[in-house]
C-alpha cells in the first residue's frame, strides 16, 4: 500500500510513522501540509504533480500551526480527499472539531462530558462578571496550540485592559475558562482504536508561552496508572469525536475529573522517551487495521481498494 503522512519533513512524529509504515513493507511518502494544492476546475489535489487521491490512504500527523487561516485550508483539502474516496486518518471532521477550542469544548460539554466552567462572550462586562464568579481564569485563544496567547485573567481591572486590547485587534469572542489551581493529578491520557494505551504526567503549570517548552519536553514527565472511570471517561472523549488514535487532557481537581482537551494526534514522542511505548506504532497498526477491512470492490484491480462511498 502507499501511504501519504502529512507533516513536517524530518521531524520526530513523522520520521516515526513512517518508518513503521516502511517496516511493514509498505510505502511511505512525506508530504509537508503547505506543499499541497486543491485545482477546483480538475478536482484535484495535488503535491508537486502527484495526485493524492492516488494513495490508499492519507495519515495526518499535524497541519502546522492551527491559528494560522492557512490551517484550515489544510483540513478542506482534506475534506475533498476524503469525498474522492481516499481514507484519511483521522477524519477532517475531527481535526476540525478539536483545533477549534470552543467547539471541542461545546461538544465535550453538550455530550455531558466534564469540562471547566467556561464562558464565551464578546462582552467585556459578562467577562468579568465570569472572573467575579469563578475567580482566577484562563483567556485562551480559539485557535492556539502549545500555550501561545493564554494568560491567566485575575485582577479586574488589568483583565478589564486585557479584553479591551484583545477586543481592538480582533481577538473576539473571549473564551475564558476558571483556572485550575493546584490539581491533584493533570494526566494525559492516550486511546488508541479505542484502547487505553499509556498515560502520562507533568509538574502542574498554570497555560502560558513560558509552558510551550515544558510540554513539549519529556524531561519532567513520568508515566501513570490511570483509573478505571479515567480511561473510561478518555475513551468516551475519543469516541465522541470519532479519533482512532487521541490524547486527551484531564485534571483531577480534587473535586472530580475535568476534560480540558482532546487532540487528535499528541505528543508521540512522549511515551517512547519515558517508558519505551511504542505510541506510533500501535498509531500507524490501527490506521492499517482500518484500511484492511475496507471492502474489496470486485470491479477493481487485484488488491485495489474500493472507494468509499459519498
Amino acid at each position: 500500500m502507499r501511504i501519504a503522512v502529512i507533516g513536517t519533513p524530518a521531524s520526530w512524529e513523522t520520521d516515526r510513522l513512517s518508518e513503521t509504515i516502511r517496516s511493514l513493507a509498505h510505502e511511505a511518502v512525506v508530504i509537508p501540509p503547505e506543499e499541497c494544492s486543491l485545482c477546483l476546475h480538475k478536482g484535484q489535489v495535488t503535491h508537486r504533480g502527484q495526485d493524492l487521491a492516488l494513495f490508499d490512504a492519507i495519515l495526518v500527523q499535524s497541519l502546522g500551526d492551527v491559528a494560522l487561516p492557512a490551517t484550515r485550508f489544510r483540513v478542506h483539502i482534506l475534506r475533498h480527499l476524503e469525498r474522492e474516496g481516499v481514507r484519511v486518518f483521522p477524519k477532517p471532521d475531527a481535526i476540525e472539531s478539536t483545533m477549534d477550542r470552543y467547539r471541542m469544548t461545546l461538544e465535550l460539554s453538550q455530550a455531558g462530558l466534564p469540562v471547566p466552567p467556561t464562558l464565551v462572550t464578546e462582552q467585556i462586562e459578562h467577562a468579568l462578571l465570569f472572573l467575579e464568579a469563578f475567580g482566577p481564569s484562563v483567556f485562551k485563544p480559539l485557535f492556539t496550540s502549545g500555550g501561545r496567547g493564554m494568560a491567566v485573567l485575575a485582577d479586574p481591572a488589568e483583565a478589564r485592559g486585557f479584553l479591551r486590547a484583545q477586543a481592538d485587534t480582533g481577538g473576539l469572542p473571549f473564551y475564558l475558562q476558571q483556572c485550575i489551581e493546584d490539581p491533584t493529578n493533570h494526566m494525559s491520557v492516550v486511546i488508541v482504536g479505542g484502547r487505553f494505551l499509556c498515560a502520562y504526567t507533568r509538574p502542574w503549570a498554570a497555560p502560558g508561552p513560558e509552558t510551550i517548552a515544558q510540554s513539549l519536553s519529556s524531561s519532567t514527565h513520568r508515566l501513570i496508572e490511570p483509573s478505571t472511570e479515567e480511561i473510561a471517561l478518555a475513551r468516551c472523549a475519543a469516541r465522541l469525536f470519532g479519533l482512532g488514535f487521541a490524547t486527551i487532557e484531564m485534571v483531577d481537581q480534587g473535586s472530580g475529573l475535568t476534560i480540558y482537551g482532546v487532540s487528535p494526534w499528541g505528543n508521540l514522542r512522549c511515551p517512547w522517551e519515558i517508558g519505551a511505548i511504542d505510541a506510533a506504532g500501535a498509531h500507524v497498526a490501527h490506521v492499517l487495521e482500518q484500511i484492511s477491512a475496507m471492502p474489496i470492490d470486485p470491479g477493481c484491480g487485484a488488491g485495489s481498494l474500493a472507494r468509499a462511498p459519498r
